[in-house]
């Protein structure tokens, strides 16, 4: 993680890179992904992407591949 994110309960984040910022939901599943901003809703699942949006906003999701 680089600075502050929120990151919720039973959130898993694994081999990714979180930016200050960001907000992690409940029960989100983030594996290979660099998040850079926004918000990564409870419970979406993520797999090498990179996730990008506006504080706040809903992360959109670009492929990392």
């Amino acid at each position: 993680m680089l600075g502050d994110a929120l990151i919720g309960n039973l959130a898993r984040v694994s081999a990714s890179v979180v930016w200050q910022g960001v907000s992690i939901g409940a029960g989100a599943r983030l594996d290979h992904c660099l998040v850079a901003g926004g918000e990564v809703r409870a419970g979406e699942s993520f797999r090498d992407k990179l996730l990008w949006a506006a504080p706040g906003e809903p992360a959109i999701a670009y492929p990392l591949t």
